[in-house]
C-alpha cells in the first residue's frame, strides 16, 4: 500500500507543479476561448481572472485599453515574443463635426475624470485644456499671467481666506467671463495652489483656494497665474475644453477635422492594478495615460522593461481620486504607485507627469536602472521619484532604494524623501530639475531621517532662479552619509539644514557655485563630519580635515562634465583613511574628491542598452542657466 501511494504521488506531482501560458490578442481573441495559442483571450482581464500562481500571460500586438487586475498573485504578464503591446488608459473619441471656425466638437466623450483630471490627447500628444495666457507644448515652461496685486496679502491670515482676489489690468474679457475657470497660482514663494473663479469683473478676479487647511502663501505683485477650463479660452491650435456633461471641443494643432488624427481622453487611473497582490511580475509593456498601483498590502511585485508615457495627470494641486494614506499636498501619492514591501521597479522609462514619476510609500522599494523626465510639470513638491511617511519615526517608510538611473526636466525636485529613514540614493545621473521654482534640490528632504545615504551621483544644472541646491538636507537632517558625489552647475553644492545631527560629507567634488559655498551649513550642527571633499570655495562642518579648496583642481575636462583627476592634481594623495569609503584607494593616501586617481572610475545613470530610449543630452559647458 505505501509503495502504491509513492507511485501515485510521484505520478501526479509533474501534474499538480506544472504552470500554464495563456495568450492573449486583441486581433482574432475572444474572452470565451480557452486562451490557448491558437484560441487566445481577447482581454488581458480574462487572462488575469483564470491565471495562478506560477502562469504566465502573454499579450500579442496592440493596444489594450482596460485596468488589469490580476485575481491571483504570482502571475507573470509579458508580451509573447518581440512585439509592442500597449496598456492605454485612454479611449478614442470619434463623431467630429465643426462647432466654430477651427473648433471642432464631439459628444463621443461619455465620462470625465472628475475636475482637473480630465486630459486629452492627438495622435499620442497631450494637449491643452484652454487657457489663458496661451502655453503651448513645452509643460514644464509654461507662459504665465502677472498680477498687479491683490489679495491676502503677506499682513493677512492666508489659511480659510476668502475670497482670495487677483487684480490685473491684463483681464480685459467682459464681466463674468472667468466665473467658474479654474486658476493656478504660485503663491509667493512658487509653491502652486490651485482654486476656482467665483465672481469676475474687469481687471479683477475672486476665487476660492482649494487650500483650506494649509496655504502656501498669498498674492503679491508680480505672483505668476494662469486660468483655464472655459469655453472662450479655447482660442488656439493644440487646446480643448469638455463640459462636463458629454461634449469635448478641440482646436488640434494643424487647426484641420479631428477625424483625420486618433484622438483619445483619459478614461482609467491604472494600467495594472496589483493592490493585495505579491511576486507578481509585469514585463515589458507599454503604459499610455495609465500607472501602476498598489497598496499597503502589495509585496515583492517587479516591474520589468516597461516605457510609461502620461502616467498622472491634474491641473488642480490637491489630492485625487485615491485613497489618501500618505498624502499630504496634491503632489504625494502620484504617478506610477510602489506601495507594501520590497517591490522593484527596474529598466524602465517613464514620461510625463504632473507630479511624480513614481511614488513610494511602505517598505525596500527599489528603483532600479530607469529614466525619468519632464516630471512635477504642475508645480507642485513632487518629482522623479518622491516618498513621505506620516510618521517622523519612520515605522511606515523605510528602506527605499534609488539606484543606477537617469532624472531630468523636472518641475521641482527630482528625489523627495521626508520622514523615511534607511534610504539609498546611489549611482544616479540627476540634472535639469527646479525649472519652475526658487528653492530646490536634486535630492530634498525637511523630515530628517535616519541612517540615510546619497552617494556617487552626478548632479548638475539646477535651473531655479534663486536657491539652486544640488544636494538639499533641509530642516532637521540627522544620520546621513553623503559620499563620493560630482555636483556643478548651481548656487549652493551641498545644504546642511538646521538643526544638522551626526552628518558624514566625505569626497565630495563641489564646481562652478555661483554663491561660494560647496558646503553650506544652514544652521546649528552637532557631529558633522566633512573630510576629503574637493571645492572651490565653501565649507561646513564642525569637524572639518583634509579638504581641498581651490580654483585650479586639474580636472580631466570639467567642462564636460568629468571631474577625474589629471596626473597633476593638488588633490592626490592628500585625504584621509576613512573607513569603507576609501578603501582600496591608489597611492600613499586616498585622494581628495568624488575620484581616486588611477582607480577605475565609479559610473552613474541607467544603462540604456535594449531600453529602446535614450536620455536628453546634459548641457556640455558649465554655465548656469540664468547667470
Amino acid at each position: 500500500m505505501k509503495q502504491l501511494l509513492l507511485v501515485l504521488i510521484l505520478t501526479l506531482f509533474p501534474v499538480l507543479a506544472q504552470s500554464a501560458t495563456y495568450y492573449v490578442a486583441q486581433s482574432g481573441g475572444k474572452d470565451s476561448n480557452p486562451g490557448s495559442q491558437f484560441a487566445p483571450f481577447q482581454t488581458i482581464q480574462r487572462c488575469a481572472n483564470v491565471a495562478v500562481s506560477g502562469d504566465s500571460c502573454l499579450v500579442r500586438a496592440g493596444a489594450y485599453r482596460e485596468t488589469v487586475r490580476p485575481a491571483n498573485s504570482g502571475v507573470t504578464f509579458a508580451p509573447d515574443g518581440n512585439v509592442s503591446v500597449t496598456v492605454s488608459g485612454a479611449d478614442v473619441v470619434s463623431g467630429w463635426a465643426v462647432y466654430q471656425g477651427s473648433i471642432y466638437k464631439s459628444s463621443g466623450m461619455n465620462w470625465t475624470m472628475g475636475p482637473g483630471n480630465d486630459q486629452v490627447f492627438v495622435d499620442g500628444q497631450m494637449m491643452n485644456l484652454a487657457r489663458w495666457p496661451n502655453a503651448g507644448f513645452d509643460f514644464l515652461r509654461p507662459t504665465w499671467a502677472k498680477a498687479d496685486g491683490g489679495q491676502p496679502t503677506s499682513a493677512q491670515a492666508a489659511v480659510d481666506y476668502f475670497p482670495w482676489v487677483i487684480d490685473d489690468s491684463a483681464l480685459t474679457q467682459p464681466d463674468g467671463f472667468w466665473n467658474g475657470a479654474e486658476i493656478t497660482f504660485m503663491a509667493t514663494n512658487n509653491f502652486s495652489q490651485s482654486g476656482v473663479v467665483t465672481s469676475y469683473t474687469k481687471r479683477r478676479l475672486e476665487f476660492r483656494s482649494l487650500h483650506s487647511t494649509q496655504s502656501r502663501g498669498f498674492i503679491e505683485n508680480g505672483t505668476r497665474y494662469s486660468l483655464s477650463n472655459v469655453l472662450g479660452a479655447l482660442d488656439t491650435g493644440g487646446e480643448w475644453y469638455y463640459d462636463g456633461v458629454g461634449t469635448l471641443y478641440l482646436w488640434t494643432p494643424s487647426g484641420d477635422n479631428p477625424s483625420g488624427h486618433t484622438v483619445e481622453a483619459k478614461r482609467r487611473m491604472w494600467a495594472f492594478d496589483l493592490s493585495g497582490k505579491s511576486n507578481t511580475t509585469i514585463k515589458g509593456f507599454n503604459i499610455f495615460a495609465a500607472s501602476i498601483n498598489m497598496d499597503r498590502s502589495s509585496s515583492r511585485n517587479v516591474i520589468d522593461g516597461i516605457n510609461a508615457k502620461y502616467v498622472w495627470h491634474q491641473t488642480r494641486n490637491v489630492p485625487v481620486g485615491i485613497s489618501q494614506f500618505d498624502a499630504k499636498w496634491g503632489a504625494w501619492n502620484t504617478g506610477s504607485r510602489l506601495a507594501g514591501s520590497n517591490n522593484v521597479l527596474k529598466n524602465c522609462t517613464i514620461a510625463f507627469s504632473s507630479g511624480n514619476g513614481v511614488y513610494l510609500s511602505g517598505t525596500q522599494q527599489t528603483v532600479d536602472n530607469c529614466i525619468i523626465h519632464e516630471v512635477a510639470y504642475m508645480k507642485v513638491e513632487g518629482g522623479a521619484v518622491s516618498w513621505m511617511g506620516d510618521d517622523p519615526s519612520g515605522s511606515n517608510t523605510r528602506g527605499h532604494v534609488v539606484t543606477n538611473s537617469t532624472m531630468y526636466n523636472s518641475g521641482r525636485n527630482l528625489v523627495n524623501h521626508y520622514y523615511a529613514p534607511d534610504i539609498k540614493i546611489s549611482h544616479n545621473i540627476m540634472y535639469n530639475y527646479c525649472i519652475q521654482v526658487i528653492d530646490c534640490g536634486a535630492t530634498y528632504t525637511s523630515k530628517g531621517g535616519s541612517s540615510g545615504e546619497i552617494s556617487y551621483n552626478l548632479v548638475h544644472d539646477n535651473l531655479g532662479d534663486r536657491y539652486r541646491f544640488g544636494i538639499y538636507l533641509d530642516a532637521n537632517p540627522q544620520n546621513y552619509l553623503v559620499h563620493h558625489n560630482a555636483v556643478w552647475n548651481l548656487s549652493y553644492g551641498i545644504n546642511i539644514g538646521h538643526p544638522a545631527l551626526n552628518i558624514s560629507v566625505y569626497n565630495n567634488t563641489v564646481w562652478n557655485v555661483t554663491k561660494g559655498y560647496g558646503i553650506l551649513k544652514a544652521g546649528n550642527m552637532t557631529h558633522v563630519r566633512t573630510y576629503n571633499n574637493l571645492v572651490e570655495s565653501g565649507l561646513a562642518g564642525t569637524d572639518i580635515q583634509n579638504n581641498l579648496e581651490t580654483a585650479d583642481a586639474k580636472f580631466v575636462d570639467p567642462s564636460n562634465g568629468n571631474f577625474q583627476l589629471r596626473s597633476d592634481s593638488p588633490a592626490i594623495d592628500k585625504g584621509r583613511t576613512i573607513s569603507g569609503i576609501t578603501d582600496g584607494f591608489a597611492g600613499s593616501a586616498p585622494d581628495i574628491g568624488a575620484y581616486e586617481f588611477g582607480v577605475t572610475p565609479w559610473t552613474a545613470g541607467a544603462n540604456t542598452s535594449g531600453m529602446g530610449t535614450t536620455p536628453l543630452p546634459a548641457p556640455s559647458n558649465p554655465r548656469l542657466v540664468g547667470q
